[in-house]
């Protein structure tokens, strides 16, 4: 089973899942009439969106000019992170320019579609690593953002800052989200280990209803408690915050009064 999601790039609360049902199935949904099976799935994702100029930030497999004006035809920004799908994107050309800069270095090319500003840049983040981004919003100009996190010690997780662009800024800040919400949920709650089943109706019950639900819900607490929403799991401290919340959300639902009430 295979899951597509959209998450809040600042609480991590997993917004919509759709599944991914095959070549054929896919191919009668909505968007795939009008582009590739990437970007229409990208669509129907942020569809509840459309025209509340939000920003989306995706990765290689949704990122592609084309995806990045459909965003603009729907009334959303984005923000794409650009590998393999580069029809109509300069990569060479941006390669070319960063060719001998050093680390730290931004390139960027910028066009027109339906009067509105499309961008391609390149920020060379480490020696061996130049990233790709197609963007319809954000700037060239330098901030700082979060790198990486490591568990330095018990509890400690120590967060690498550097300088680079806004707009690759803002990939990096919201990046994360689903990997982290994945890693609570199947790292921590393990849903899927602890109820095993062949049949397909009690996993997505499982997975969605039970796991996603939950992280949702654990997510919510710890930021109303002020985290800052990039709890990995890895530090002790994280991991005994959320398994203290499962707990109170497990005894809440099983000593539910409303329930008990009807």
């Amino acid at each position: 089973m295979e899951l597509k999601d959209i998450s809040d790039g600042i609480t991590g609360r997993m917004l919509r899942v759709i599944i991914q049902e095959g070549k054929h199935r896919n191919a009668t949904l909505e968007f795939e009439d009008k582009y590739q099976h990437t970007t229409a799935c990208c669509m129907r994702l942020a569809k509840p969106w459309f025209g509340s100029g939000r920003v989306i930030a995706g990765d290689s497999w949704f990122a592609s000019v084309q995806s990045a004006v459909a965003h603009q035809d729907h009334g959303l920004h984005a923000i794409l992170l650009v590998k393999t799908a580069t029809a109509g994107f300069p990569k060479k050309e941006l390669n070319e320019m960063m060719e001998g800069k050093p680390v730290g270095t931004t390139v960027c090319m910028e066009t027109v579609y339906n009067g509105k500003p499309l961008y391609a840049i390149a920020y060379k983040e480490a020696e061996s690593m130049t990233r790709h981004y197609v963007a319809t919003c954000g700037t060239t100009a330098y901030e700082e953002h979060v790198t990486e996190e490591r568990e330095e010690g018990p509890g400690e997780i120590k967060r690498g800052r550097a300088m680079g662009p806004n707009m690759h800024a803002i990939f990096r800040a919201a990046s994360p989200k689903i990997d982290i919400h994945n890693m609570m949920r199947q790292g921590m709650l393990k849903i899927e280990r602890v109820w095993r089943t062949a049949r397909y109706h009690h996993r997505i019950f499982g997975t969605v209803g039970i796991g996603m639900t939950a992280t949702n819900v654990v997510l919510d607490v710890i930021n109303q408690e002020g985290g800052d929403g990039t709890t990995t799991g890895r530090a002790e401290a994280a991991e005994l915050t959320y398994r203290e919340h499962i707990k109170k959300l497990a005894w809440a639902l099983m000593h539910n009064s409303q329930l008990q009430n009807r």
